[in-house]
């Protein structure tokens, strides 16, 4: 494999790297040399994520090097902290926190990983979900994750998951580290060995010589999560890759909605344990529905203190009752200050629970007025359901529980939710956690510099790339008119207007016509693509001829039933062509690949703007306002409206980038919208896009 100087670091590449790869790994080492934070873009196709792993690896291992040549231990420099040359050389070196949006991006992230020289001698972890990771025949078939989590945490208390009694015997034979194994491998391994390869992986993640660590984002943003995986931040390097949701992340991983049901099954559940232990310190036995193997447990639980608990939880749900909503609009919204207003009126405060003062001992209360707002509504009807733990008909002579699900009376009730709007929040809690270095990375950051002033960090390092792709490589037009001369411009307005709808359609019908191999066609969202779908099929024949012209696939709304409709539109274009009418901000639009033959045409139809009637986007725009106004003109802070258009070109943006996967790929990109011919719409595409785009007022031309 090549080997290129970057830095004074030595980094081995696949193969001779590119000018924009050289460009890229050359602001990564940097980053790492000063001990600074990166935000880097680079296109979908220019190998951003081959990149990134060389040359973090690439920094690390000369760190690994420089220890064992030197046999020294440096004081100043903050990476190698032990006095003992008898421990590993690994000890204090920075481990690798790869953290990316979804468990089939990291799977892509480590097939990477094995490309390269790497991969060949590093000790890897994955933390991964139950949902993707357990191997235990019963636990793992179950459909809700609370009940997986339950069983799981059961047998393991009880050591009766042959998985997990294996982990200790795992870990001493290197079970899951002799080589790098992505999820699918570790399962299969798991499954093979009867070992657990969900708590084996977190051990792996502790152990000193451990290189790297892939995990979900919110494994890292949530301070709950870190703490519950034993994820250490502090002296090691944190990247996020596919970083363009990191704002949208980092604000629900601080916030939460609390309603009637959740406080209802509170009062249920607690009055259940109450009872049970008042029945085992009375009698000596347990209720129904609880196992002979909890009476330990419930024997440590003090029946004055879960009665205290209980009443607590009625007091709030009659407070939450007890709140003035709007008449018209059954909601509330206030300044992140009425929440503790609210739990005042249940005597709720630090002052009063010990267990709130620990959790909010190191938080500033002026922060969380500030960057919080509260929206209170009522629910529509809901079934509410119980989960009950029953004996298994065939339980034999050892007890063994199944859960069922038992539909109760028709719930109604309220949401109050606390929700933060500064990402900023986050990312300063990460920071002040002791991180070295922190990476942000995607094909669509731009611009650059609203994205990081809203993070409230600072990133010294930062890098908007070129394309490695040809002219010739890419068509890109703006269509203005449809095939029958009608404007195109689907607004909320429009959408009400079927002689437009089909306008829409019938132009759709001859660009996927005109497309070799498939075609992905985007629509602003689920509601908008439902409406054009029923004028298409029950006012014309659009959907008809769109059907004749390629067989067409639509994206679910549920995840469960994307596979199917993937492998439809997969299997459609290896048979001649397909069609795959999708949805920005979905999940066709982000983490899958259509390289090639899958995604020769993006058709990208208006721009899809976030709703501009939910609360949560409301309450975002008013609290940028404010904090512009207090500011004034000279902060970096986004007026709402400025944030509202930039939120819909970043998901363009993240369409668009299906189109191009490698740097022999090729296609073309349409979007079908008059908007995009104006000078402010092109000037928010990605940056290697606009020196291709031609303009077309008449689609027949």
């Amino acid at each position: 494999m090549p080997a290129i100087e970057i830095d004074g670091i030595t980094v081995d590449f696949p193969f001779t790297p590119y000018d924009v790869q050289k460009a890229y790994m050359t602001k990564v080492i940097q980053a790492l040399n000063n001990n600074q934070n990166a935000a880097l873009e680079s296109p979908t196709g220019t190998g951003k994520t081959l990149c990134l792993l060389c040359s973090t690896l690439a920094w690390r291992k000369s760190k690994l090097s420089a220890i064992k040549q030197h046999h020294q231990t440096p004081t100043n420099s903050g990476w190698f902290q032990s006095d003992s040359l008898g421990e590993s050389p690994a000890i204090g070196v920075p481990k690798i926190i790869y953290a990316s949006r979804t468990h089939s991006q990291i799977s892509q992230v480590v097939k990477e990983l094995k490309r390269t020289e790497y991969g060949k001698n590093i000790t890897i972890s994955i933390l991964g979900s139950r949902e993707q990771m357990c191997v235990h025949p019963e636990v793992s078939k179950q459909t809700s994750n609370q009940t997986m989590i339950h069983m799981c945490r059961s047998k393991v208390n009880k050591h009766i998951c042959q998985f997990y009694n294996n982990v200790e015997d795992a870990k001493k034979n290197n079970l899951f580290t002799t080589q790098v194994l992505d999820i699918e491998e570790l399962v299969t391994v798991g499954k093979s060995r009867h070992a657990c390869p969900y708590y084996s992986e977190r051990e792996v993640s502790k152990q000193n010589d451990c290189g790297i660590i892939f995990t979900p984002y919110n494994y890292v943003l949530d301070r709950q999560s870190r703490s519950a995986n034993n994820l250490e931040v502090r002296g090691n390097i944190v990247i996020f890759d596919e970083a363009h949701n990191l704002e949208k992340l980092c604000e629900e991983s601080t916030s939460f909605d609390l309603t009637s049901l959740d406080i209802a099954n509170c009062i249920e559940e607690v009055g259940d344990v109450l009872d049970a232990a008042t029945k085992l310190a009375e009698s000596g036995t347990v209720a129904d529905g609880h196992e002979m193997g909890e009476s330990s447990s419930l024997s440590e639980f003090k029946a004055s203190e879960l009665a205290l608990m209980k009443s607590v939880f009625i007091a709030l749900e009659k407070q939450l009752d007890l709140i003035e909503l709007d008449k018209s609009t059954k909601t509330r919204s206030e300044n992140g200050k009425f929440m503790f207003d609210f739990f005042s009126k249940i005597n709720l405060s630090k002052q009063t629970y010990q267990i709130i003062e620990s959790n909010v001992s190191s938080v500033r209360l002026d922060d969380l007025c500030t960057f919080y707002r509260v929206h209170i509504c009522e629910n529509p009807e809901s079934t509410k359901t119980k989960d009950v733990w029953k004996k298994a008909s065939n339980a034999g002579s050892k007890p063994n529980y199944e859960p069922i699900f038992i539909p109760s009376l028709i719930f109604l009730g309220r949401t109050i939710s606390f929700w933060c709007f500064s990402p900023g929040y986050a990312m300063n809690n990460l920071v002040n956690c002791g991180v070295r270095n922190i990476i942000l990375t995607s094909g669509t950051l731009s611009p650059l510099e609203s994205f990081t002033s809203e993070l409230q960090i600072d990133f010294p390092v930062t890098l908007e790339n070129d394309h490695v792709i040809d002219k010739h490589q890419v068509f890109v037009v703006t269509l203005s008119k449809g095939k029958m001369g009608g404007s195109l411009s689907s607004t909320f307005k429009t959408r009400q207007d079927t002689n437009h709808i089909e306008e829409i359609g019938h132009t759709v019908v001859d660009l996927i016509a005109a497309s070799p191999g498939g075609a992905l066609v985007f629509f602003p969202s689920y509601s908008a693509m439902a409406t054009y779908m029923a004028v298409w099929k029950d006012n014309s024949n659009v959907m008809s001829l769109m059907e004749s012209a390629k067989p067409c696939s639509i994206e679910p709304r549920n995840k469960h039933e994307l596979k199917t409709s993937i492998e439809k539109y997969y299997s459609d274009v290896n048979s001649g062509g397909g069609a795959f009418l999708a949805v920005c901000r979905g999940k066709v639009s982000e983490g899958l690949d259509f390289s090639d033959n899958n995604g020769r045409t993006v058709v990208i139809i208006g721009i899809p703007f976030p709703p501009m009637m939910d609360p949560k986007i409301k309450l975002k725009m008013a609290f940028l306002d404010d904090l512009k106004s207090k500011g004034g003109n000279k902060s970096q802070v986004l007026w709402g409206r400025e944030w509202y258009r930039q939120q819909a070109c970043r998901a363009v943006n993240q369409a668009i980038g299906r189109v191009i996967r490698h740097r022999y790929d090729y296609g073309a990109i349409i979007l079908c919208d008059s908007r995009y011919a104006g000078k402010d719409q092109l000037a928010e595409l990605p940056k290697w896009v606009q020196p291709h785009v031609i303009k077309f007022d008449d689609s027949l031309k």
